[in-house]
């Protein structure tokens, strides 16, 4: 059958034979209804056993077509596993119980008939043919509604699994990259204190190793706690700070209970070094980098203010930012947002509607700054 329907509508003589043969059975099916319609509106009174015998006949021999389908439909998979097999008992058992049926049906007629009928048991057997036909086409219209189920369910199961697959994909690639200016810069400052501090110069490349096995040691989940990408950011900025020295202070203030929530990972770290380039490495002295993380009526937010100068009117966001909205995109749409402010106060937040971020099994706390001067906190954003 599988051949027959993949033939049927082709442009070859075997697909218009076999749409004609459908067509003469449709027309030959619909010119029957009709028939047997206009035959009932004109029945008289003493025909009207008929009548009955011939609704009732079709309804039963319906009523076991799809009985017989059911029975098959439920054990085939233990009892039938060959699809003739299934076809065969399918078209036995509605002709058996038809039969049976018939049989009942015509004591029953015969009986409130008082014996006589206007037609006899024999010409009846013909239309035994009809019940095997219909239980024949009512499984495969089964069958193949299954079939296609299973085919879309399939192909959509593997789309989704392509596009978790491009998703996945691409974040990887937006955080796989780090800056090779500060790659090169830490090198040329450790280089730089090698000879003139020693001590300084191995403790900034413990730092810089800690800060290479983040990026090589998270899970494949593209999510992380706020409490380690904290703790890759202060990595980052104790770097930078040796680089920079006391042109750089820093502080981070997180609101009760926010630590265990999950955020996309090196979400921070660009902003972070955003402001070390746009604002830090402008000043001569006291510069200083704020991040902030609380609650906004129901929103999350992710501040981080620099004192540097103010961004320009027409501000273009380099590879940094510009990564992180294509990560908050991939994951959120548009339910998280980037915004860059210069107007009242420096800073750059990103906010995600409250219901997005869940939570993790975070049993240890921030560890507190060290040698950090306080900050003010960040605008708009709540302790």
């Amino acid at each position: 059958m599988n051949t027959f329907t993949r033939h049927l509508f082709a442009y070859s003589l075997r697909g218009i034979l076999g749409s004609l043969a459908v067509c003469v059975l449709m027309a030959y099916g619909i010119s029957s209804i009709i028939y047997f319609t206009t035959e009932f509106v004109y029945l008289t009174e003493d025909s009207s056993l008929y009548t009955v015998g011939i609704i009732s006949g079709n309804i039963m021999d319906a009523l076991m077509a799809l009985l017989a389908c059911q029975m098959v439909m439920r054990y085939r998979q233990h009892w039938l596993p060959q699809r003739w097999q299934q076809y065969t008992v399918v078209m036995l058992v509605t002709l058996v119980l038809a039969g049976i049926m018939e049989w009942v049906l015509w004591l029953v007629l015969t009986r409130a008939g008082g014996g006589q009928l206007p037609f006899s048991a024999e010409s009846s057997l013909p239309f035994k043919v009809s019940p095997v036909a219909v239980a024949a086409l009512y499984y495969f219209l089964w069958e193949r509604y299954t079939q296609m189920g299973q085919t879309i369910s399939d192909q959509a199961y593997q789309l989704l699994q392509l596009d978790k697959l491009r998703t996945k994909a691409q974040l990887d690639a937006l955080q796989a990259r780090i800056n090779p200016h500060f790659l090169f810069n830490a090198l040329n400052s450790i280089a730089g204190l090698v000879t003139l501090d020693p001590v300084r110069a191995e403790e900034m490349t413990l730092l810089l190793a800690k800060l290479f096995r983040y990026t090589t040691s998270m899970a494949n989940s593209p999510l992380n706690s706020v409490h380690e990408e904290l703790d890759v950011v202060r990595t980052y900025l104790d770097i930078e700070q040796v680089r920079f020295q006391e042109r750089l202070t820093y502080s981070v203030q997180v609101a009760p209970g926010l630590e265990k929530l999950q955020i996309p990972r090196f979400l921070l770290q660009p902003l972070v070094e955003n402001a070390v380039k746009h604002g830090i490495s402008r000043l001569a002295s006291n510069g200083h980098i704020h991040v902030g993380i609380a609650r906004r009526g129901a929103e999350i937010v992710l501040a981080v203010h620099d004192n540097g100068p103010p961004f320009p009117d027409e501000f273009l966001p380099g590879y940094g930012l510009q990564s992180i909205q294509e990560k908050l995109q991939l994951l959120y749409g548009a339910q998280a947002t980037l915004s860059v402010n210069s107007q009242e106060r420096k800073q750059v937040e990103i906010a995600f509607a409250g219901h997005l971020l869940t939570t993790t099994d975070l049993t240890h706390g921030s560890n507190p700054d060290r040698r950090r001067a306080p900050g003010p906190a960040a605008a708009g954003v709540a302790a």
